[in-house]
């Protein structure tokens, strides 16, 4: 096109030339140049709009096909982007206890009621390893053969889980932890960890119920530590909190118990401990599901009584489950601080949410709970803190 409008313009200045050099002399020159010059203008003049015509069908069909475009990514886009579902598959490593049932009913709950406005649903399936780390290994494969967005994890050993860690990544299925957090030595690490800050919950615990013995004047502290699962890294590193704690006040641990979060095993093995520690003073138990353990024991040898009766055994405790918000209540357990399994559950379905959309996300989150007394634990700040926690909250 360009080079037909270029040769219509010479065709004109050369008539335009001739007529030039015709002068007035010659009026035939003059005529036939007129007529040339104005046949060539209107050439011109066709030219330019059918190259406008050319130039605006070629902007409109690369409009269409950046439209074109556009619509294919929005479609091929996550469905987090979208606001329509997300698929997620959870390994659950047990269900024995309040925690992961108290999980499994936040999942599914937000599962069908997203967690914030906007937010998709979810297309979940989940799996229960019994505490089989070779089991949840083998879950963790099958739920990656069904291609989902997203997978959690509630490991069933803080070190041994690294391989379904690993298999999520090489299918390129991003992998977030919950409850148990990842053992540093591990180096295959997930997307995101979202856990309560175990060590603070022993420290926490520990102190708040040394502080109380000091102003009672209990001049000696001993502590017996009914601990939980020695491959748990929540146990682990409570159990350091309160060792840490120990060591500031001058109290001494006594004895460590392996009780595996089993109040059976409390009941086996505190009952020796007590015997051979009789200036125990302090119980210190890794969960509130382990509470009934340390009531029948202490029962046994007339220990179980409220605190301001004179064979009170001070109790240490972690979690405030139902149980062990009432015992603190009834003064039999001296403080307790919170899991807060509503606040690690919901970090770990946004997270969820980021990933599946294709976004970053913190690599760890750790809530410090809050530490009940038997001074503070109707406080309305901290009531509202157990939203699900329990019934009848």
């Amino acid at each position: 096109m360009k080079k037909k409008v270029l040769s219509l313009l010479m065709a004109t200045l050369m008539v335009s030339s001739l007529a030039a050099c015709g002068g007035s002399g010659s009026s035939a020159a003059s005529s036939a140049g007129s007529a040339a010059a104005s046949s060539a203008g209107a050439a011109v003049s066709e030219a330019a709009e059918e190259a406008e015509d050319t130039a605006a069908a070629a902007a409109s069909e690369a409009e269409d096909t950046a439209a074109a475009a556009a619509s294919s990514a929005e479609e091929a886009a996550p469905a987090a982007a979208s606001g329509d579902q997300i698929k997620v598959g959870v390994s659950f490593h047990s269900l024995m206890n309040d925690v992961f049932k108290k999980t499994e009913e936040y999942l599914n709950y937000w599962k069908d009621n997203p967690i914030e406005d906007g937010y998709p649903t979810i297309d979940m399936t989940i799996t229960v390893a019994d505490s089989d780390i070779n089991k949840q290994i083998s879950d963790v494969k099958d739920l990656i053969s069904q291609n989902p967005d997203v997978i959690l994890i509630d490991p069933a050993d803080s070190t041994a889980i690294e391989p379904a860690v690993k298999a999520c990544h090489d299918a390129g299925i991003p992998c977030v932890t919950y409850n148990r957090p990842i053992a540093e030595e591990v180096k295959e690490r997930p997307d995101a960890e979202c856990l309560v800050d175990a060590y603070a919950q022993g420290y926490d615990v520990a102190k708040a119920v040394f502080d109380k013995m000091q102003a009672d004047g209990v001049e000696q502290i001993t502590v017996v530590m009914c601990n939980g699962e020695t491959r748990d890294n929540n146990s682990i590193l409570r159990a350091n909190g309160v060792k840490d704690a120990a060591e500031e006040y001058g109290a001494t641990i006594a004895a460590e118990l392996p009780c595996d979060w089993d109040p059976s095993k409390v009941s086996e093995l505190l009952p020796s401990a007590l015997t051979g520690n009789p200036d125990t003073n302090l119980v210190y138990c890794a969960t509130d599901g382990m509470l009934s353990g340390i009531k029948s024991t202490l029962e046994a040898i007339d220990r179980w009584a409220p605190y301001g009766e004179e064979n009170h055994m001070y109790l240490a405790s972690c979690d405030v489950f139902e149980e062990g918000y009432n015992m603190i209540a009834d003064g039999y357990v001296d403080a307790d601080t919170l899991f807060d399994v509503k606040g690690f559950v919901g970090q770990a379905v946004k997270d969820a949410y980021a990933l599946a959309a294709g976004e970053s996300v913190e690599g760890k989150t750790e809530l410090v709970g809050a530490c009940y007394t038997q001074d503070n634990y109707q406080d309305e700040e901290l009531t509202s803190d157990l939203w699900w926690q329990f019934e009848g909250k």
